[in-house]
């Protein structure tokens, strides 16, 4: 009988305490990785959002709150400015590029966003593409839609569906619009950001369905790129200055919202090694009982001539199972939980969480723990290797009979 298949069969014979162990060690290194890939996810999504527009312009009320809503969908619309505002701010030597953003509608708890063709360009000239159809073109003309990637995969969206607009409704609750007709025209590549929650259609679109004349048309929002940053403060004065109008930068924004996610990330990540620690302990004391019930055996196998060595390789080996199943079961467990969170935060939030589970830090973190858990398991045992009786035996786990 080799080690290995001894071990095992020691294990089996013990599976309840044996499960139960592995049990709390998942969950323990599941809490760990889950906050250490969530907290990494979301300042990634973050600062990736922050680097696209410098200023948003919109209607007074929380700076915050105009940023969220107009980049990433989050939150509700603080209101509307004029349309004419935009067409300004598009004529001003200063401003590279300004794309008017018109929300407050969904579909199935998808925003609906006016806009024009200007939002899929380039941020500057020569950069590369962000958005690229898989399918289908771009709108034309009013009653057009182009469908975000995850919006697509979810909604089951294909090119030519048609579907009627709700106004608000986080799950399509709101009123319906029955007087225009949505079709689906093009479908966006993943971008991996909120805007593979969307749908996209003309400006047009939501101005016939709230019945805004020529004269009165309104957007939410105006995102702003300027030529220079020297022009944004000067910029931010003047629009500031308009009546029921405000212009906030992006960037002390999610700065803002950085600072706390690191805030509790820290905390969090503080709770889940806490939580380790006491996993470790756990199975210390439930060891050091097991070890008091396992004399018996280990004193029959050294009367039965098996090397001392080989019973330490044999509760080593029993350790190493025992981290190794708890440490990849945590793993595959975080990784199942951090999709599930990720698709919740894209479509609750506006917030896409990139995962990575295979980078250095995660990697050394396993190792780490599995180590210190192989040297802190065996303490219990240690004691067995000293008890007098225990004489010196010389057949090996390899030898049959």
């Amino acid at each position: 009988m080799t080690l290995f298949t001894f071990t095992v069969r020691s294990m089996l014979h013990r599976k309840w305490s044996f499960l139960f162990s592995i049990l709390t060690i998942i969950l323990s290194f599941t809490l760990v990785l889950t906050i250490h890939v969530t907290a990494d996810g979301v300042k990634e999504s973050l600062k990736r959002e922050s680097t696209t527009y410098e200023m948003v312009v919109g209607a007074e009320g929380s700076a915050t709150q105009l940023v969220l809503n107009a980049l990433m969908r989050m939150d509700t619309p603080l209101g509307n400015i004029p349309f004419s505002l935009y067409e300004k701010l598009k004529e001003d030597d200063r401003v590279l590029t300004a794309v008017p953003i018109a929300l407050g509608d969904t579909y199935l708890g998808v925003p609906i966003v006016g806009t024009d063709l200007s939002f899929f360009q380039p941020l500057r000239p020569g950069m590369s593409n962000r958005f690229r159809l898989k399918e289908g073109s771009w709108f034309q003309k009013e009653g057009e839609v182009v469908v975000g990637a995850e919006a697509a995969n979810r909604l089951q969206l294909t090119l030519g569906k048609e579907f009627f607009g709700n106004h608000g409704g986080k799950e399509g609750d709101g009123e319906a619009h029955h007087n225009l007709r949505y079709r689906v025209v093009g479908i966006l590549e993943a971008t991996g950001g909120a805007d593979d929650w969307a749908l996209f259609t003309p400006l047009e679109s939501l101005w016939r369905v709230h019945g805004q004349k020529e004269d009165g048309k309104e957007i939410t929002a105006i995102l702003v790129k300027p030529e220079q940053m020297g022009y944004l403060p000067r910029l931010k004065e003047e629009l500031s200055g308009l009546n029921g109008v405000q212009a906030a930068y992006s960037v002390p924004v999610f700065r803002q919202l950085l600072n706390w996610v690191e805030r509790m990330s820290r905390l969090l990540t503080f709770v889940s090694y806490l939580s380790l620690f006491l996993t470790l302990l756990f199975l210390i004391s439930m060891l050091i009982s097991t070890a008091i019930q396992r004399k018996g055996e280990l004193a029959l196998l050294r009367a039965l001539g098996i090397r001392k060595e080989m019973i330490r390789l044999h509760l080593l080996l029993e350790s190493g199972i025992l981290l190794g199943s708890g440490i990849l079961g945590g793993w595959l467990f975080s990784l199942l939980l951090s999709a599930l969170f990720s698709r919740y935060s894209l479509r609750t939030f506006g917030l896409p969480l990139p995962l990575s589970y295979v980078d250095q830090n995660l990697l050394l973190l396993a190792l780490f723990l599995f180590f210190v858990g192989l040297l802190v398991t065996n303490l219990p045992y240690q004691w067995l290797y000293r008890r007098k009786g225990m004489e010196r035996g010389v057949v090996s786990f390899d030898h049959e009979g």
